[in-house]
């Protein structure tokens, strides 16, 4: 029986077996998704690149077809789409601040005289008032735009044609009485969905009462359950019968969602699920669960915020979506909290983790017969050129590495927590790793691990990493020359090796741009020539290597004369097929394509960065596509093109 799936959750709850069930589900081709009204809502809070990132997924993601919004959804959110402040919420809070630093400036004057302001470490006290002006305009400043967000004109024309096109069709209006008194009824037992809405109605229920209305016209305090009524009818009227149902929601309250009082996370330890720790871990309520499988046979319910669905998503390719820069937006995200009926802090899902590959690629499981193994003594030395000619065995077979004893003791928590499973643990790890660098007695060794991490969790969208790599030459400023290739030379390693040190026969593509952002750089010559020397076996089948002087290919889109993209050609060769269902799908392309998707998607296929690929010719709509995908090519044994 599945972790979370028992009439009583046997706790402490196992992280790892409950993310590879939803992983699964994923990728159960009879899977349906449910989308509740407070995704609609917060999706109108997302940047350009997150909300496209989304809306890809909902359109023609691996799940197409399979993603469904509940009319009563759209019923719900059609009272809210004009509504700024609904749309908005952190709105009014922004403003709030802005008004609390407009009294700081007024009551700044009132305390400070320059001796109080030499106590404090400014000269006088015109100079502290300066600084305070100076503060509330470059706050003003940034807070005001995202108090505004873009034009819902704007966010209707790209989400509104969406939500349309996943809208339910069912009949929803018989029957709303009898499921009014079922919730009543389900509700005074405490069974989910929304008993915890029992309460909400208007203030003036006596003037309700006196119109012949009931007490709390108007409250929609049985939507959650009107919601779930639509969906368990849906799934019991079609066949076959999903595998399992997945419901994304905001909605943390424990009407939906179970919070199991201990977890076993990622790295095997046993611990408290703790409604402050953003690993908090939520599961759907068993009831629920036992109610979809008594009325549709379904036997599986996994319940979702977009958050835990794109980390969820991003470490396992089968899934065939990544999220990138919808990643990078929940990561930074802060949710509000809730209060549960004892008047403490409910627990929110601010899950979850993204996986780094300690068994698998992030692209595809490792085909290494075995450890690469150095003829040479393992040395630790700290000149550079010594350092790549005797690469140590445990900085080319980092699965091995547990520390280095030559090296700085506090930077070994840095490698553990960029080795983790959480972007939680990720992201604090970037930043104290960046930090200590500069420290005498980092190691070589530890420069180098670190590199081949930071590029392994930036490829599992942690956001830190990603940003660290952007900008990576200029966060080695202050690190010595060496220290800053090795960290250079381990990230491309990660890129082109696996964890046993042989050559990858599908590269880890997924941050090959920022990566090559730096190879012009003087000052990180030496770990571009190392990496090229690594690879001399493969140059023939590479298409581009990292270079002082980078190499732009050509490759050039056919067209039918219905524009529909009928082959894609390097040179002479045709790097693309008629589709061949018994190959993979990560090489299939989708029936519609826009041409930075293509550009993107040759660079994943071909290891490629998209800023070293020229098509042509370019297109500016989405164009279909006729049934094709990318011809078989790997670095190890692939055909050179």
């Amino acid at each position: 029986m599945p972790v979370a799936f028992d009439p009583l959750i046997i706790e402490p709850l196992d992280r790892r077996a409950y993310n590879q069930e939803v992983a699964s589900a994923l990728n159960e081709p009879t899977t349906r998704i449910f989308l509740d009204t407070n995704i609609l809502m917060w999706t109108y809070g997302l940047h350009l690149g997150a909300r496209t990132d989304l809306c890809d997924w909902l359109k023609d993601g691996p799940q197409k077809g399979r993603i469904h919004i509940p009319r009563r959804v759209l019923h719900e959110f059609s009272a809210h789409r004009n509504d700024q402040k609904a749309l908005y919420p952190f709105g009014q809070q922004f403003k709030t601040l802005t008004k609390a630093l407009e009294t700081f400036e007024q009551q700044a004057p009132l305390v400070a005289d320059d001796a109080w302001a030499s106590q404090k470490g400014f000269t006088d006290r015109a100079t502290y008032l300066a600084k305070v002006s100076t503060a509330r305009d470059a706050l003003s400043k940034l807070i005001e735009p995202i108090t505004k967000g873009d034009k819902l004109e704007t966010l209707h024309a790209q989400l509104i044609p969406v939500f349309n096109a996943l809208a339910m069709t069912g009949n929803i209006h018989d029957g709303l009485a009898q499921l009014r008194d079922s919730y009543e009824a389900r509700a005074e037992l405490r069974i989910a969905p929304g008993f915890k809405d029992i309460n909400k109605g208007k203030k003036n229920e006596e003037d309700n009462v006196a119109a012949g209305l009931p007490a709390k016209n108007g409250a929609n305090r049985f939507g959650d359950l009107a919601i779930w009524d639509e969906i368990l009818t849906f799934v019991n009227a079609i066949e076959p019968k999903p595998g399992a149902i997945i419901l994304l929601t905001h909605d943390g309250k424990t009407d939906w969602i179970y919070y199991p009082a201990k977890i076993i996370d990622l790295d095997g330890h046993t611990k408290p699920n703790r409604s402050d720790d953003p690993e908090c871990l939520g599961v759907a309520q068993p009831i629920l669960c036992h109610e979809l499988k008594t009325r549709t046979q379904v036997p599986a319910l996994y319940i979702l915020s977009i958050r835990q669905l794109a980390m969820i998503a991003n470490l396992d390719p089968v899934a065939g979506f990544k999220f990138v820069e919808l990643a990078r937006a929940v990561q930074a995200e802060v949710s509000e909290e809730q209060s549960n009926e004892e008047g403490k802090t409910e627990p929110k899902l601010r899950e979850e983790e993204v996986e780094c590959d300690e068994s698998a690629d992030e692209q595809g499981d490792e085909t290494d017969e075995g450890p690469y193994q150095n003829p040479q003594e393992e040395v630790q030395p700290n000149d550079l050129q010594a350092f790549f000619v005797n690469l140590p065995n445990t900085a080319r077979c980092d699965f091995d590495y547990t520390s280095d004893p030559a090296g700085l003791e506090e930077f070994e928590a840095v490698i553990k927590g960029l080795k983790s499973h959480s972007w939680y643990r990720q992201n604090p790890a970037v930043k104290q790793g960046l930090a200590l660098l500069v420290v005498p007695g980092v190691s070589l060794l530890q420069a180098f691990i670190f590199g081949r991490n930071l590029y392994q969790a930036a490829v599992g969208t942690s956001s830190d990493a990603m940003r660290a790599l952007e900008g990576l030459e200029s966060r080695l400023e202050a690190c010595s020359d060496a220290v800053a290739n090795a960290v250079y030379a381990g990230a491309y390693f990660e890129l082109y090796f696996g964890r046993q040190g042989n050559l990858r026969e599908v590269p880890k593509t997924g941050q090959i741009d920022p990566l090559f952002r730096h190879q012009q750089s003087m000052r990180l010559a030496p770990a571009v020539n190392f990496i090229r020397t690594e690879l001399a076996q493969a140059h023939a089948r590479l298409l581009v290597l990292p270079a002082p002087a980078p190499v732009v290919r050509a490759f050039e889109v056919k067209f039918d004369v219905e524009e529909a993209i009928v082959a894609v050609r390097l040179g002479e060769t045709d790097v693309t097929a008629p589709f061949n269902a018994n190959n993979e799908d990560q090489r299939l392309l989708p029936p519609k394509i826009r041409y930075s998707a293509l550009r993107n998607m040759i660079s994943q296929q071909f290891a490629i960065p998209a800023a070293q690929i020229h098509l042509a010719p370019e297109f500016e709509d989405t164009r279909k596509v006729n049934d094709l995908e990318f011809i078989a090519w790997n670095p190890v044994d692939g055909p050179q093109l």
